[in-house]
């Protein structure tokens, strides 16, 4: 797509899209089907080249600045159930909603194959590449002060759900943080407390609660730097 079409697409209103791509959930409930489908990893990779790279970089490293995350090593559900949630305005994205629908997600392999996907099918080919990929540690790390306090704070607050080694849990559909773009994650806190994320984890909320962006540096800086 464009960069021009992208831009235009951003600046329009969530409910345009949710007009244009019919019901909210049926959305969601579409693109969760994926998650019961055997994604194929190379096609995955070529739909990635066609329609993700020019905002998350090659190998899905993502982009320095921290606008778009690192999806390299990610789960395939993780993958799935958030382009889901976004898909079906769960999740307020408006640069990846555009991206992110069904009918999106269709036409960004139109020119790729010989005989059409489902949205679901591409979905879940897209995850399966991600996931397929390994974690990049060349990404964007903190000033390495207090790396320490991270340590700590990560292990008695964070850890039981991501992971002594930041690699999340598959199964509960626990993202990876380890190796994550430290600008990102940082973009992450300010979402948080600010209230923006619609419909938060709520257990993220409760472990967050009280704690400054100045405490949470130092955590952030940790899992950039975590292999």
């Amino acid at each position: 797509m464009k960069v021009w079409c992208l831009a235009i697409l951003v600046l329009l209103p969530l409910s345009l899209f949710q007009i244009s791509y019919g019901n909210a959930y049926e959305e969601k409930q579409i693109l969760l089907k994926a998650l019961k489908i055997k994604g194929d990893i190379q096609r995955g990779a070529l739909i990635y080249e066609e329609a993700c790279v020019a905002c998350h970089y090659e190998n899905a490293v993502g982009d320095p600045a921290g606008t778009f995350p690192q999806l390299a090593g990610q789960h395939e559900n993780v993958i799935i159930k958030q382009m889901a949630e976004i898909a079906g305005g769960f999740r307020v994205n408006l640069t990846m909603l555009p991206y992110s629908t069904t009918k999106a997600l269709v036409s960004s392999t139109e020119d790729l194959f010989k005989h059409p996907l489902t949205s679901t099918q591409v979905l879940a080919d897209i995850a399966a590449y991600l996931a397929s990929l390994p974690i990049s540690i060349n990404t964007t790390k903190g000033p390495g002060k207090i790396l320490d306090k991270g340590k700590k704070l990560f292990e008695s607050r964070c850890s039981k759900c991501h992971g002594v080694n930041g690699k999340g849990k598959a199964v509960a559909s626990i993202p990876a943080l380890a190796g994550q773009n430290y600008n990102y994650l940082m973009r992450q806190i300010d979402v948080y407390n600010k209230g923006s994320r619609k419909k938060a984890n709520p257990v993220m909320l409760r472990l967050m609660k009280g704690l400054k962006k100045v405490e949470l540096g130092p955590v952030m800086d940790y899992l950039s730097r975590m292999k």
